[in-house]
């Protein structure tokens, strides 16, 4: 794994596995490191689907139920969302789809799940609007899925677990991960985090802070 920029814990941070590596450009702030933990923030907050017309949910171009976006992917090899914000209620399993390409955010009111084989997923990032992927509560890459490739964030409000993951794709993000625990466990690609500053405030808001990854505990297994 390699991380552009800092990686910040406020607990600890472990490695474990013969081969597990992780390459940091700048510092590591952990309750087992040196330089002690990082210090605490709230997690970044986000609108979903509240009332207010600046809601993830009211500013899409696009809102589907779980299954009828389940059926979109099923029906059609290679996928194009809407430019802008793409909404799903339910709880969300990206599969049966070769390409997925989002100009913008998808957001999962719920769980998203990706597992499936050879599914390549492009998110591209627009200057001024939000991207990435974004669910309520959980966001799940496992197996042996194709080539990740974010410009945006990955957000969770509860869990991001990126597990078991073969040698024969990529996975890049730039922007960030955000979640409340972040778990890489099983994985023999090379996953690339690069820390965007101003992707994180067209998605969030204005930070002060710098890491790549804001997290509570942190595992990491090969």
């Amino acid at each position: 794994m390699n991380i552009v920029g800092n990686l910040e814990a406020v607990g600890n941070f472990l490695t474990s596995g013969a081969f597990s590596t992780i390459n940091i450009s700048s510092s590591t702030y952990a309750a087992n490191y040196p330089l002690g933990p990082a210090a605490e923030i709230e997690m970044p907050a986000i609108d979903f689907n509240s009332a207010s017309s600046s809601s993830f949910k009211n500013l899409a171009v696009n809102v589907y139920t779980a299954n009828q976006f389940e059926d979109l992917l099923s029906d059609n090899e290679d996928v194009v969302l809407g430019q802008g914000i793409t909404y799903v209620v339910g709880n969300t399993r990206i599969s049966e789809v070769n390409n997925l390409t989002v100009p913008g955010a998808l957001v999962i009111e719920g769980d998203l799940l990706i597992n499936e084989d050879e599914v390549n997923i492009n998110i591209t990032h627009s200057a001024g609007q939000p991207s990435g992927l974004l669910a309520t509560n959980k966001i799940d890459f496992d197996g042996d899925v194709g080539n990740i490739d974010i410009q945006g964030i990955i957000y969770a409000a509860n869990l991001v677990n990126i597990n078991n993951l073969d040698n024969s794709g990529t996975f890049n993000v730039l922007g960030g991960i955000v979640g409340r625990k972040v778990t890489i466990e099983g994985v023999s690609r090379t996953v690339n985090i690069i820390h965007d500053n101003q992707i994180l405030v067209d998605v969030l808001k204005a930070t002060e802070f710098s890491p790549v990854i804001l997290v509570d505990h942190w595992e990491e297994e090969y």
